[in-house]
């Protein structure tokens, strides 16, 4: 029993190293050969390499071997670094020909397609894409022509018409002018000749007569005489004395002719001429004013015709545009793509295909021009304060997804455009991306390919930046869960700008150290608790920023209305700067001017009263 323990004692292998040719020594002592040694070796590393094993199997020997070190298996940590830092907007859209031709039907009503040009055929400028029924505009046009035809020949009649009109009109203002000027003629004529020849006429007429008279006196005197001496018969004399009254007769039948014409046919006649000149002046205003209204009159019959005539003439030219409007060609090279867009609320596409019935203006062909095209898209009212025209866009393609194209933003729209159904309350402003180049040019990018945009705001390099999912927003704080050898610390940030990964911070931390992603999910408590504090914190400084109000004791009479029937008096309040128990104008603490603080129905002073800061409300009659 002696020696076992020394055989033990000389088979213990040694923990130390430096303990290992003593080891050695003994066991060649020991009579053991190099085969013993090998294998006494192999067992000894097999043996701490399970020992390692078992420890580091064990939660105990874990957790003891972590005293002292980051508990970082349980975090997943990003690191802050300093990198290029890009502020873009992400957007879809749609690609689109930059110079599209929309072929739309120009057809007044409704019509159908007769003939189509399949789509995807590739066509030339001036060549037939689509034809419409034009039967009916056909017979249009000839009833068309039927009325232009005699819509002209009234035209021509009525302009014949004005024509004769006009001349005639010349000839009865030349008539009626001649008239009055002869009248006016006949009226000098009859005042300074006729008249006066009228007058001396009779006046010769006078003369003969008195000189017949004389004579026929003297005769029938001397036959007087010749009769008493019986030379002549009581017949001769007779004779003479009748002779002797006719040539009384005849002059005063003179003289009356001559105050005839002087006091009747003299007046009489001038006043007739001059009427006559008078009325010739006004026939030929008449005239003038009669030939004006038949002018008047065939002219508007002329205007007329010839308002028919244009009227009918342009139904013609419009009848036979129409039926040039059936013959849809192309107005430049490209290829045909059908419109199918729709333009009901559910957006169900129209059907355009030969026999199909399409409306005036509806779009049938459209012909996009595949070497120069955009993006169309639609940016949302938050994010459209960023984008402005000129901002360079990268775009991916979905059917491409390995060629990258580069464009520009070149139309933004002013105002904003209902999101389609059902999110008829968003608001978009539709956005014009023209592409300028593409990595693979052999590439043929087609017109309704989708594509995602990134338009790129601001770029800058080195810029300090975390993930936007390490950095959480408390009231107005934004922190940070920062790990160090001792572990989770929580830092406040002064953040700058952000993009949709990372945000760029400007002090709180540095490159290089490990922030905690998500730290809402492992320090929900603590930020709990920082939320709360700092919601006190402003409750507070809303409560301190409400002065309270000193209001003067209720009467003693009690706290409900007065008898008189007034409510409750105004209560006034403290001068501003003031507080409770301060100095006010009116002496220390009073806020009231000097003289006291009134006094109540016992004559006693009343005692002022404060509001909460916090405007609760207090009973009547309870003093604060």
């Amino acid at each position: 029993m002696s020696s076992q323990p020394e055989v033990m004692e000389s088979t213990e292998i040694p923990s130390n190293p430096s303990n290992q040719n003593d080891w050695n020594r003994s066991s060649s002592r020991s009579g053991w050969g190099l085969s013993g040694r090998l294998l006494l070796a192999g067992l000894f590393l097999l043996a701490i390499l399970a020992a390692g094993a078992y420890s580091l199997s064990s939660p105990a020997i874990r957790q003891a071997l972590s005293i002292g070190k980051p508990p970082t298996s349980k975090y997943m940590t990003e690191t802050v670094k300093r990198a290029p830092f890009r502020i873009a907007v992400t957007e879809r859209g749609t690609l689109d020909s930059l110079k599209s031709a929309t072929l739309a039907s120009q057809v007044e009503g409704t019509t159908t397609i007769i003939s189509l040009v399949p789509e995807g055929t590739l066509v030339e400028k001036g060549e037939v894409v689509c034809e419409l029924d034009s039967s009916q505009l056909i017979q249009e046009e000839k009833e068309q022509q039927i009325a232009v035809t005699t819509a002209e020949a009234d035209l021509k009649k009525a302009e014949e018409n004005l024509e004769i009109q006009k001349r005639q009109n010349e000839s009865d203002i030349a008539a009626a002018r001649l008239a009055g000027e002869l009248a006016q003629l006949d009226l000098e004529k009859y005042r300074e000749g006729e008249s006066i020849q009228l007058e001396n006429e009779i006046k010769g007429e006078i003369t003969v007569a008195e000189e017949e008279l004389a004579r026929s006196v003297e005769s029938y005197e001397f036959s007087k005489r010749l009769a008493k001496k019986g030379y002549k018969s009581q017949n001769d004399v007779e004779a003479d004395r009748i002779a002797v009254t006719k040539t009384q007769i005849k002059r005063d039948v003179a003289l009356d002719k001559l105050k005839v014409l002087k006091n009747y046919t003299y007046r009489r006649t001038i006043r007739e001429l001059e009427e006559m000149a008078d009325e010739s002046v006004r026939e030929l205003d008449r005239v003038r004013r009669q030939a004006a209204a038949a002018l008047a009159q065939f002219e508007a019959d002329f205007k007329a015709k010839k308002l028919t005539y244009e009227v009918q003439k342009g139904k013609l030219e419009r009848c036979q545009k129409q039926i040039a409007a059936c013959t849809i060609r192309a107005p430049q090279p490209g290829e045909v793509v059908y419109n199918t867009d729709g333009g009901s609320r559910r957006s169900e596409g129209d059907v355009i295909e030969v026999g199909v019935s399409v409306r005036e203006r509806q779009p049938i062909i459209k012909l996009p021009d595949l070497s120069q095209m955009k993006v169309d898209a639609r940016i949302h009212e938050s994010k459209i304060s960023r984008v402005r025209p000129g901002l360079p866009v990268i775009i991916r393609v979905d059917a491409y997804p390995n060629n990258t194209l580069i464009g520009v933003v070149d139309h933004v729209s002013s105002v904003p455009v209902s999101g389609r159904f059902p999110n008829y309350d968003l608001k978009q402003y539709e956005s014009i991306i023209r592409i300028e180049s593409q990595d693979d040019p052999d590439i043929k990018l087609k017109p309704g390919l989708t594509a995602s945009l990134e338009i790129i705001v601001e770029e800058r390099s080195n810029v300090l930046q975390t993930p936007v999912q390490s950095v959480i927003t408390v009231g107005r704080e934004s922190i940070a869960y920062v790990m160090t050898p001792t572990g989770p610390e929580r830092r406040s940030l002064l953040i700058g700008k952000s993009n949709d990964q990372f945000v760029e911070v400007l002090d709180g931390v540095q490159a290089g150290e490990q922030v905690v992603m998500n730290p809402r999910s492992h320090f929900a408590e603590e930020i709990s608790r920082l939320q709360a504090s700092q919601d006190r914190s402003q409750t507070d400084r809303v409560r301190g920023a409400t002065l309270p109000i000193e209001v003067p004791a209720e009467p003693a009479s009690g706290s409900g209305p007065s008898a008189d029937g007034e409510g409750e008096r105004p209560r006034p309040q403290r001068p501003a700067g003031v507080g409770p128990g301060e100095a006010g104008p009116g002496g220390e603490g009073s806020g009231r001017p000097e003289g006291g603080r009134g006094a109540d129905s016992n004559g006693s002073p009343r005692q002022p009263r404060t509001r909460p800061a916090g405007g609760g409300a207090r009973p009547q009659g309870q003093s604060e």
